[in-house]
């Protein structure tokens, strides 16, 4: 592939190594900035890869989802080991993964379900299930508002939207958290161990939702699992696969977007005193201030790769068919372009990030996920005015995907 030298450079595949590199970096910004300096479309002959982080230029390839897609053979069945991996076989059944027109024709289906009334019917009880779990937390030894708070918010959520038992909660948010993991890693990086634990996550955990869903068909409810059986347009219906697919995904949601941005929204609020009184004193800004979360440190940092289905231009540079495209949200989520002084933490701006996406792969969780984090950090930021770090938080993830291992604080 000839690529212009105006978007490749010896620092620019240096800076990409590093960003790639396992494990998340404690601070991937200062890179960022680097990376999009050389350009906002960056060429990568080390990986082979095109890296997006200009903000108008990510949008623009959500937005370009004719010629940025899957394609008709999607990467996962390119793989020779696919005929023998549960993991492989899952992922093209995931809507991130699906294009036009059959996205579409799910998202018609599914949709209707996730209605402002249901979502907002939950505010009551993640409310409760918050200060219920503080009360907990207030007697350990030493609080910890992921694993005390974070982790378990979200997946009780989603299994009450669900219509699930407890007793799923604690394996769920395993398979959750090792399907997130392992969605972001390319492909030909999986290792056999790594392939191995995502095929027992998703035989576990389509198993239990295949014995669900046929519960369902049997015996609908009020909850969104049966929704998702009732779900007719046009006559078409959802495949049992493709309903086990959207239940594991709102699982995998749960975990890391609403996770990460509860406990990281807390962690900037410490780490900015001003920021927290301004919050304390103006609880009108709770909203604005999750749009804030989400942009300062999203907690998906690069996106799933997209293919060029035919050629393409990004940002005025031409990218020829067959190309990987990677486009970087929290490069975009800082681009000084979009945001004045972008590296600010300001509660206040209410700003138009791209963490949810954009286009018809817009996550059509977010509003569940912006109601959580709200309640979430208003709660605990209003129950204890002397809310205050214990110690320095440890981040988990990878390149792709940004979150706290830890949030260890003292309450009084």
């Amino acid at each position: 592939m000839t690529v212009t030298a105006a978007v490749t450079s010896r620092e620019g595949e240096e800076i990409i190594a590093e960003l790639i590199a396992r494990g998340p970096h404690p601070d991937p910004y200062a890179l960022y900035d680097r990376l999009r300096a050389i350009s906002p479309v960056v060429y990568s002959e080390d990986n082979g890869k095109w890296y997006v982080t200009g903000y108008d230029e990510v949008a623009e390839v959500h937005m370009k989802h004719q010629a940025l897609g899957q394609g008709k053979v999607p990467a996962p069945k390119r793989d020779p080991r696919y005929h023998e991996s549960a993991y492989l076989q899952f992922l093209p059944r995931m809507t991130p993964w699906i294009d036009q027109p059959e996205h579409t024709r799910l998202r018609k289906l599914f949709a209707p379900a996730f209605s402002a009334r249901r979502i907002n019917s939950l505010a009551d009880s993640i409310r409760s299930r918050v200060n219920s779990l503080l009360d907990v937390s207030e007697k350990g030894s030493r609080p910890d508002l992921v694993a005390d708070v974070a982790e378990k918010v979200p997946i009780s959520t989603i299994c009450d939207l669900l219509g699930l038992p407890e007793q799923i909660k604690g394996i769920g948010l395993e398979w959750a958290q090792a399907m997130a993991e392992l969605i972001l890693v390319p492909l030909n990086a999986l290792s056999d161990t790594e392939l191995a634990r995502g095929n027992e996550v998703i035989s576990q955990s389509s198993a239990y939702f295949d014995e669900v869903i046929a519960e369902r068909r049997r015996n609908p409810g009020d909850d969104l699992l049966s929704a998702f059986v009732r779900a007719e347009e046009d006559g078409d219906r959802m495949t049992s696969e493709e309903m086990v697919s959207l239940a594991f995904q709102l699982f995998i949601a749960a975990s890391e977007t609403s996770v990460g941005t509860m406990s990281m929204g807390v962690l900037w609020l410490l780490r900015n005193p001003e920021q927290l009184a301004l919050l304390r004193q103006k609880p009108d800004l709770g909203k604005a201030a999750v749009e804030e979360y989400l942009r300062y440190d999203a907690p998906v940092q690069i996106n799933l790769a997209r293919i060029a289905l035919e050629d393409v231009t990004v940002g005025g540079i031409p990218i020829p068919q067959g190309a990987v495209v990677s486009p970087v949200l929290g490069a975009a989520n800082r681009d000084s372009r979009k945001f004045a002084d972008p590296h600010r933490f300001d509660i206040t701006r209410n700003p138009q990030h791209l963490s949810f996406g954009r286009g018809i792969h817009l996550c059509v969780g977010a509003p569940l996920a912006r109601l959580q984090v709200s309640i979430a950090v208003e709660t605990i930021i209003n129950r204890y005015p002397h809310l205050a770090l214990d110690g320095e938080p440890d981040l988990r993830g990878s390149a792709g995907l940004r979150a706290l291992a830890n949030l260890p604080v003292k309450f009084h």
